[in-house]
């Protein structure tokens, strides 16, 4: 199996997960002593503490759970993480005024990345205004690209 099915996971529980049958993006159910969990395996910062697998839960909450312990686990299903903000489809109306939406980069376009902790570029000035379709109520909206660069990376 591909090392990316375990991004950031490493040790014992990398191998735990693999005893279990368990990938990335798997969905599970974690119980023990009566209490039960259920969520998607995420994928790690392949710097973080090895000792836990972190879960992200339905509320959008993360937890982690120490694989060392005894849990009875149960896989769902699995989910495909995604970063692409599906397209929508506004209607422009003529009447409203005219604003641009520039991407430059930066920290508001950004993603986690769990292979290092940083972040990277991830959402286009069209992305943006998919997450945000509303915004076509007060103003034509036009996005345009002009470049991916982080703010500390900005110069004159």
């Amino acid at each position: 199996m591909s090392e990316e099915k375990y991004t950031g996971y490493r040790g014992s529980t990398l191998d735990w997960l693999k005893n279990q049958g368990l990938k990335v993006w798997d969905e599970i159910e974690v119980t023990k002593a009566g209490s039960s969990l259920k969520g998607v395996i995420l994928p790690r910062n392949e710097l973080a503490e090895t000792d836990f697998i972190s879960l992200k839960l339905s509320t959008g909450y993360n937890i982690g759970f120490n694989p060392r312990e005894t849990y009875r686990i149960k896989k769902i299903g699995r989910f495909e993480g995604r970063y692409h903000v599906p397209k929508v489809n506004v209607t422009q109306k003529p009447e409203l005024p005219f604003v641009p939406i520039l991407g430059c980069g930066g920290t508001i376009a950004s993603r986690l990345d769990y292979q290092t902790g940083g972040t990277i570029p991830a959402l286009t000035p069209e992305e943006l205004f998919s997450s945000f379709p509303e915004i076509a109520e007060l103003a034509r909206v036009e996005t345009r690209l002009l470049f991916d660069i982080f703010s500390e990376n900005i110069t004159f």
